[in-house]
């Protein structure tokens, strides 16, 4: 083979990289972008529950009577209490409440088991295979948060780039400020995510958590 073939299979073989790299990034821009559709679908819902219903899904008091004890009611003390993954609580009411509402479409679910607790659990999936999941005040947060979450630890969180683009797009870029908040996901060093109040773009690592302001 010539000097000329060889190089010419080499220039093919970038142009074809190339166009595969160009494409994973427009699949990855694709589902960013639905992944924040689907935030922004629940922010809507939850403001549209509790115009409807006088509360929060997951602490509302009545829900049990109004879906024929398909769900368990909440307290109805204004806060939706518990951890997510904690299957008495209301955070893991929420989903169903907002679900039983019709206020959210029958999306994909992810089921998380505890083989300590009685039942597994759901949580709606976005596009890029991470969970929804809910909580008050998480530290060092005060309100009640979506957060863009994992099924299991170490595996689907959120890059910083990616974090960035969702925060970018919702509120204002800034992981500190604002309705949209990121810190770094458990098992992860503090600055994996957030370095000098930016978000750390040098790394590749899926090492964050993001967190939408929903009440």
């Amino acid at each position: 083979m010539s000097l000329f073939e060889i190089a010419l299979v080499l220039a093919v073989i970038g142009l074809l990289t190339a166009g595969i790299m160009k494409g994973y990034d427009l699949l990855q821009q694709a589902r960013l972008q639905k992944t924040i559709t689907h935030i922004m679908s629940v922010q809507t819902a939850v403001r549209m529950f509790r115009d409807r219903y006088g509360s929060l899904p997951g602490d509302c008091d009545e829900a049990s009577f109004m879906w024929s004890g398909k769900t368990r009611d909440g307290n109805g003390d204004g806060v939706v209490d518990g951890h997510f993954f904690d299957n008495r609580s209301e955070a893991s009411l929420f989903w169903q409440h907002l679900f039983l509402s019709g206020l959210i479409p029958d999306l994909p679910f992810l089921r998380h088991h505890d083989p300590h607790q009685a039942h597994g659990l759901f949580f709606p999936k976005t596009a890029l295979g991470n969970i929804l999941v809910v909580q008050s005040d998480p530290p060092p947060f005060e309100g009640l948060w979506l957060m863009v979450y994992a099924l299991r630890h170490g595996k689907k969180y959120l890059t910083p780039k990616q974090a960035f683009f969702i925060d970018r797009h919702i509120d204002n870029g800034h992981p500190l400020t604002g309705c949209v908040r990121a810190q770094s996901a458990p098992g992860y060093s503090t600055d994996a995510c957030v370095k000098q109040g930016r978000y750390n773009l040098q790394s590749t690592r899926p090492a964050c958590v993001v967190y939408v302001l929903l009440e």
